[in-house]
């Protein structure tokens, strides 16, 4: 059974008030419904680029930085500051997308994590290797909120745990 598309989400404003409402519709890019049933792997597809880029960069930014002459320990800070960005931003990037729906940090932090790519091609300095890693740290917990929001506004309690499922199944293949 689906759940009915005018189901309404609260917006909360500062202090907890709720400001407006939203629909399940405002939260889909252009063009797309929540009754077309390929959304959700058209987002989970999405994600899984995302994640792939995310997880194979770690190790080639590694590698990046072997080549340039890195010592280790800047090896283990680069690793370290892709890991800043989630810590510090993650209940940040949930109130965002709370208050503002998914669409533009999913657009937006795809964004990021591409420009995290292509940064140290033009650039090749253990600096930018950390910027990069930043980028892609905070662009990737932006994305990865938003995504897990809409997901998890899409459909009944039944769908909705199927939905969860593949995006838990999407986050593992983007691992490996």
């Amino acid at each position: 059974m689906r759940a009915p598309l005018a189901m309404e989400l609260p917006v909360v404003g500062k202090g907890g008030d709720v400001r407006a409402r939203i629909s399940r519709s405002d939260l889909l890019p252009r063009g797309f419904s929540a009754a077309d049933s390929s959304v959700i792997y058209l987002i989970l597809f999405l994600g899984l680029l995302s994640w792939m880029s995310y997880m194979s960069s770690r190790v080639l930014m590694s590698l990046y930085a072997i080549e340039i002459g890195a010592s280790a320990a800047a090896i283990g800070l680069l690793i370290a500051l892709y890991g800043l960005g989630p810590l510090v931003l993650s209940v940040h990037a949930g109130k965002i997308s709370d208050r503002y729906g998914s669409y533009w940090p999913i657009v937006l932090g795809s964004a990021g994590v591409a420009l995290g790519l292509v940064i140290p091609y033009f650039v090749p300095r253990i600096e930018v290797l950390y910027l990069s890693a930043l980028v892609m740290g905070v662009a990737l917990v932006f994305f990865n909120i938003a995504i897990q929001h809409l997901v998890a506004s899409f459909g009944g309690a039944e769908e909705r745990t199927r939905n969860v499922s593949l995006q838990s199944l999407a986050i593992a293949l983007g691992g490996v």
